[in-house]
């Protein structure tokens, strides 16, 4: 410790850090996290590190911890102490009255705010973060090491591999097997999740069983709280909902919105009037205007995608092909399967290709397969193992070839022996054949693989061959490729062109869907949905084409 006068107490000790309650008699009540020595202190390091920079942006903001000092040679963080109990450890969840509820919600929601203000997304909201002063019901986020500012909201992003125990309080979108982004309102989702814990006693979805709960969080509709705590109002019961709603466009939009429907709640009780007369979001609005991530004229080419998946039950791969100019949103129209193939227990993968790396070969598959390896890491281990047995006894001596490929396979199946050198055709053929063996071990009707390749105008040769190969391949059960690519940078002396028009292994060539631009009333929709507007009078009826980016 930097004062050796203090007198610390461990309170919390994980892997790589350890939390001390601290009584310094220069600097007062601290809590201060430090690396443990007997931890990865790297890890501790770059987790403190972040901390820190994250604290600097909520500096002086009510309801995030102060920063006292940070040195990052020990590694050692330390704040002012609050005085608060994690409220899992609290003794009022489940046992909190209506108006103290109220108070505490509106309380989080106003922190919450905050930290929404200054740019920040906190990642990992629950009650073992937030700390409460039982006498005042004052609250404080303690934990910010996984938080993140606006600027890295990232696309799949997924969390469950730095989690230390199951996700309870993750939203859908943080478990990367839905095509959202994490923005802000993933805080959004925790929070309406730590508040069912809090009235209710238990959360919305318990469990050790990641992969269930992961189910639960996409597919499934929370017990309503009045059935676990009948003394909650209607209205109350709805704002929680509206909270854990699946999709982020249909939770509250704002924190500040959510805390002010709890003050009118507060209010109404207060006033003994009726809670019902409360109009929840009537002043929730989005922090900026987003578009919103439903799909707009694409009902047709969508019910297309979804057939396609449907028969994956059939003996062969699937091949469908989306093409139109850029921006016309062949992108948005194919990940918008990602959610129910999850939902149907398979697995969305994705890689895309650059113009100015085709000399690379395979790199829209290895970006999808670098995806497959984290999903499959993220499972139970006796599931891994499982995977693991499989995989090699599919590929084979010559497995270890593909970590020149996909690197993160490696983790997977752990160190393999090299293969025996080859010249560079016949290397491209052994990776192509171990390629398709790869994805016939993992795609099955009962687990089905959907591999997404966009931008197929850049691809290079060794993956239209991979391709070709596919689509020809009999026996190929549970594979869905869907490729994506510009079809005015595509003409007959096209490689791409060529394999398009290759008979499948069902004797046809790929089925091809060509989108059109969006009409003038798919773009109106769009517009009023994304400011919040009402469908003007007389909009458009859809005759007239507009280019429109939906991806």
């Amino acid at each position: 410790m930097s004062n050796p006068d203090a007198n610390e107490t461990e309170i919390h000790r994980g892997r790589d850090q350890r939390v001390l309650r601290v009584s310094d008699p220069a600097a007062g009540p601290l809590l201060v996290k430090q690396g443990c020595p007997d931890g990865d202190l790297d890890a501790a390091r770059s987790a403190l590190h972040n901390e820190r920079q994250i604290l600097d942006r909520l500096r002086g903001l009510a309801g995030c911890p102060h920063l006292v000092r940070y040195d990052p040679a020990i590694p050692e963080l330390a704040v002012a102490d609050f005085g608060g109990v994690a409220l899992d450890a609290s003794g009022l969840l489940g046992t909190i009255d209506l108006e103290p509820f109220l108070v505490l919600a509106e309380n989080l929601a106003q922190a919450l705010a905050g930290v929404h203000g200054r740019g920040v997304i906190l990642n990992d909201l629950n009650p073992a973060g937030c700390l409460v002063c039982p006498s005042d019901l004052r609250v404080q986020f303690s934990e910010v090491q996984s938080a993140t500012t606006f600027a890295e909201e990232r696309p799949g992003f997924d969390r469950l591999s730095c989690l230390p125990g199951p996700p309870v309080y993750l939203s859908p979108e943080q478990t990367g097997r839905m095509n959202r982004p994490v923005d802000y309102r993933t805080d959004l989702y925790s929070l309406g999740a730590t508040l069912y814990a809090l009235a209710t006693g238990q959360p919305p979805f318990a469990g050790t069983d990641t992969l269930a709960l992961i189910h639960a969080h996409l597919a499934c509709a929370p017990p309503s709280p009045q059935e676990r705590a009948p003394w909650l109002p209607p209205p109350v019961a709805e704002l929680i909902l509206t909270l854990l709603a699946k999709e982020p466009d249909e939770r509250y939009q704002s924190a500040a919105g959510l805390a002010h429907d709890l003050d009118q709640l507060r209010t109404a009780l207060a006033m003994d009037q009726p809670l019902a007369g409360v109009r929840l979001k009537e002043r929730d609005l989005p922090l900026a205007p987003r578009p919103p991530h439903r799909l707009y004229g694409r009902e047709q080419e969508l019910a297309t995608l979804m057939a396609a998946f449907a028969d994956l039950t059939a003996g062969d791969a699937q091949g469908l092909f989306v093409a139109g100019y850029s921006g016309v949103g062949k992108t948005a129209l194919i990940a918008e399967i990602h959610r129910p193939v999850t939902l149907g227990r398979g697995l969305f993968i994705s890689g895309k290709f650059e113009q100015f790396q085709r000399e690379r070969p395979f790199l829209g598959p290895a970006q999808g397969l670098c995806q497959l390896c984290q999903l499959l890491l993220a499972e139970p281990e006796e599931r891994v193992a499982w995977w693991r047995s499989r995989l090699l006894a599919a590929l084979g001596p010559d497995a270890g070839a593909l970590f020149e490929v996909v690197p993160e396979l490696q983790s997977l199946l752990g160190a393999q022996p090299p293969a025996p050198p080859l010249g560079p055709h016949e290397s491209q053929v052994r990776l192509r054949a171990l390629l398709v063996a790869l994805l016939r071990a993992i795609a099955a009707p009962a687990h089905p693989l959907v591999l997404f390749l966009d931008d197929l105008q850049w691809a290079d040769q060794p993956t239209l061959d991979l391709i070709g190969a596919l689509l020809e391949e009999t026996g190929l059960a549970g594979l869905l490729l869907i490729g994506a690519y510009r079809d005015n940078e595509v003409d007959a002396a096209h490689p791409l062109r060529r394999l398009l028009q290759r008979p499948t292994a069902a004797g046809t060539p790929a089925r091809v869907l060509t989108l059109a631009s969006l009409t003038a009333g798919d773009t109106t929709a769009l517009l009023a949905d994304m400011l919040h507007l009402p469908p003007p009078r007389g909009a458009p009826a859809g005759r007239r084409p507009v280019r429109q980016d939906q991806r």
